[in-house]
């Protein structure tokens, strides 16, 4: 979509068109970022970490006594404080770990530390802890969670139509918004089988009436 809209603009302001030449793997690869810079740059190959980040430390998902949650310590301001949220301050002012560095060199105590600890209360009371610090965080919501999230349901993206043959049905809305919203019907339910197989052999494929009855009678559609 990229790539079109920088094409047609293109042509919009020079009058040179473009062929644009895009394939998944080379989208998947350039999607490898610092990954495979850190190959290209040193040889380093990576491995799986999980959830966690191959050079920041603390980085990632942590359990909790109910629903998991994520943090990022990608910056060197937020590691005293979140030692100091949540109750490891000691932690915070030990010197071999007051670098990225250092932590990165003993990142199974740091990580293990800090489960331990947030294992001890609830996501919520975890997550209202560190954002009051101001550390950047969020909770690992289950699919129940997302569908009743106010901002979600504010955004419009759980919305209700009515189905021919189910009546009310809840779906997905549409993340792109658009102002002035485009003219026609926006979104309809998924259509039953064979809704719209004349309309697609009449309009589309310019078969008569005559021919798709004929193809009705032999069954072929």
């Amino acid at each position: 979509t990229t790539s079109i809209s920088a094409a047609l603009y293109q042509r919009e302001k020079t009058g040179q068109g473009a062929r644009i030449d895009l394939s998944l793997l080379d989208c998947l690869t350039s999607m490898l970022t610092y990954v495979a810079q850190y190959y290209l740059t040193g040889g380093e190959i990576a491995r799986p970490q999980g959830s966690g980040h191959m050079s920041v430390v603390p980085y990632g998902a942590f359990a909790t006594s109910d629903w998991p949650i994520v943090i990022a310590i990608f910056v060197e301001k937020f590691w005293k404080a979140l030692c100091d949220a949540v109750g490891l301050s000691d932690m915070g002012t030990e010197e071999r770990l007051a670098s990225a560095a250092g932590r990165l060199e003993n990142r199974a105590e740091v990580n293990e530390r800090l489960q331990e600890r947030f294992l001890t209360d609830t996501q919520e009371a975890w997550i209202e802890r560190l954002r009051r610090a101001k550390i950047p965080c969020a909770p690992i919501l289950g699919i129940d969670q997302v569908m009743q999230d106010p901002q979600v349901l504010h955004r419009e993206m759980i919305i209700d139509l009515d189905h021919p043959k189910c009546g009310p049905l809840r779906m997905l809305g549409d993340p792109v918004k658009l102002t002035p919203e485009p003219d026609g019907e926006h979104f309809a339910p998924p259509p039953t089988l064979g809704q719209h197989t004349h309309e697609v052999l009449g309009e589309l494929l310019g078969l008569d009436d005559d021919r798709i009855s004929k193809l009705r009678d032999e069954k072929v559609i």
